[in-house]
This record gives structure tokens, C-alpha cells and sequence, in this order.
């Protein structure tokens, strides 16, 4: 049962024109020390596997995602390759993980233009924005009306996973293909979770060493290399939404990292 939340500021009108979101919030830079920048991917598309399964790749996958950036910044854009069943542009999830991000506070203001295209899609659309925020409930975040609304975390984590799955495939040149564990740090539970606190707070203090990234006031990256062979990711979308993943490393899985 999924229960985590984050505020956005609205008016509690109907309509989806009413939906707006605070200034972004100031944000402590990560200290990021330790490791080095992994190689890059150096195999051919043409003599490659797809990033999440055994069968040729046919395609290429933006990561992040192309429709997370807007049409302004889609220039340089990183890739991997990928089968058609694993090309995640247009998928229906991608485009819900990207809206709800995009209404998060903290986020910056490239966020904000991303959040206008989920808008007129929910304006155009009204059952998919009822759909999509269908517990929102009204709040006071420093004495300023805001919400909470339930994020679909199997979703989200999808998408998550396979963002990390497609940097992984593109940092060391191979799959990853076996479980993957995600943490979404900014959210928080309308229950205690003493459990995973205490896991969000390990991950936080550890030190990240940063991969430049096209575009980092869309996406940007680190990782922390973990003893003896594994490593995690912190991933940070629109400068303020923060992931952590990280995979289950078999001990088959575990040279060449």
C-alpha cells in the first residue's frame, strides 16, 4: 500500500488550471568525493544487446528519458542500445514519473516547463489528472496552503529502475539485469518507516562522485563506489527530486564494475 507523499501548492478549486507549484527551494550541494568517472560505453548498436534484455538492439533509448527534457534542451542527449519493447519514450509511465516530479517542491525552474506540458495533458484529459492525484489533500507547509498527493511508487520505480539500468549499460558496457533496488529520498510516508529512514540517511551521507551530464538542470548523477565490487547511484531530477538505485549484484554479476 503505497502512502508516500510530497507537497505541491494548489487552490482547492476543480480544474487543473488551478494546480501551481512553490518556488524552488534552496538546496545544500552533495559532497561528492570519492571514485572516478567509469569509462564510456565504447560497443557498436549494431553488435549490441539491448540494456535490458538478451535480444539485439534495434533502437536506441534516450537516458533519461527524451521526454523529460523540454524541446529546447534535447540536444546531445545520451543513448543505449535498446529493443523496440524497451524503448521507454513514449510508455504511459514515463510520462505520469515525469509530471509528478515535475510538481515537487525543491525542483527548479526547468521543472516548472515540464509541468505546463503535464498541464494541458491533464487539462485535455481530466480523468487522467483525477486519475493521478485522486487522494490530494490540502496542507500548510510553512504556514502556505499546499498538498499531498499519493505517488504510484511501482511506477515510479519502474522508470527508475530503468533509467539506472540504461546509465549502468552506458558507464560500464554491459547489462545489469538483475534486481535493482530504488530509493526515492524526497518522498516522504504519511506512516513511520524507522526502517527505511534509516537507509535514506546512509545514502545521503555517503560521499558521490559526480558524472557530468548534458543537461544537469534535468538530470545529473554520481556514484558511490561500495565494497568490493558494487556501486549506487544518486540520481537528481530537475535539481531537487533525488533517487537512489543501486543493483543486487550476483557474484556472477560481480567482475568488471
Amino acid at each position: 500500500m503505497m502512502r508516500f507523499t510530497r507537497h505541491i501548492r494548489i487552490q482547492l478549486l476543480p480544474g487543473v488550471n488551478r494546480l501551481r507549484r512553490l518556488q524552488p527551494a534552496a538546496r545544500e550541494p552533495c559532497s561528492l568525493l570519492i571514485g572516478q568517472t567509469p569509462p564510456e560505453m565504447t560497443k557498436s548498436k549494431t553488435n549490441a544487446l539491448c540494456y535490458m534484455c538478451d535480444q539485439a538492439a534495434t533502437t536506441g533509448e534516450h537516458v533519461p528519458p527524451r521526454s523529460f527534457f523540454p524541446k529546447s534542451k534535447r540536444v546531445n542527449l545520451w543513448k543505449v542500445p535498446s529493443c523496440e519493447d524497451h524503448n521507454n519514450d513514449n510508455k504511459m509511465d514515463v510520462e505520469y514519473v515525469r509530471g509528478v516530479i515535475a510538481t515537487q517542491l525543491g525542483t527548479n525552474a526547468t521543472a516548472q516547463r515540464v509541468l505546463e506540458v503535464s498541464m494541458r495533458s491533464w487539462d485535455y484529459r481530466p480523468a487522467l489528472f483525477k486519475r493521478t492525484f485522486h487522494d490530494l489533500e490540502p496542507v500548510l507547509i510553512n504556514g502556505k496552503e499546499s498538498g499531498a498527493f499519493s505517488f504510484d511508487l511501482p511506477r515510479v520505480k519502474s522508470v527508475m529502475s530503468a533509467v539506472a539500468r540504461a546509465l549502468a549499460y552506458r558507464d560500464f558496457g554491459r547489462q545489469f539485469m538483475g534486481k535493482w533496488r530504488v530509493l526515492c529520498a524526497t518522498l516522504g510516508s504519511r506512516k513511520p518507516t524507522p526502517g527505511w529512514d534509516k537507509v535514506r540517511d546512509l545514502l545521503t551521507q555517503a560521499s558521490y562522485d559526480p558524472i557530468p551530464t548534458p543537461v544537469p538542470d534535468v538530470f545529473e548523477y554520481g556514484i558511490h563506489r561500495t565494497k568490493p565490487v558494487g556501486f549506487i547511484y544518486r540520481l537528481v531530477f530537475y535539481g531537487g527530486f533525488v533517487v537512489f538505485a543501486w543493483p543486487v549484484l550476483a557474484k556472477r554479476e560481480s567482475g568488471g564494475v
